[in-house]
């Protein structure tokens, strides 16, 4: 899950987790947790995760 590079700010560094296992994770919360109500948001995060993909962002 923790397959990107390393991200910076200033002298730190912490773990990305990539834009796929965002993705992952993002399409299969309802499936864990279906008792959760699905949000507008999630979807919305997912197409910005599909697009930076496509183009060359993730």
């Amino acid at each position: 899950m923790l397959d990107a590079r390393p991200g910076r700010i200033g002298p730190l560094a912490a773990p990305i987790i990539s834009a796929a296992a965002q993705i992952e994770f993002k399409e299969m919360f309802p499936v864990w947790m279906p008792a959760r109500p699905r949000r507008a948001k999630d979807a919305a995060d997912l197409a910005r995760l599909r697009s930076s993909r496509s183009d060359g962002g993730g």
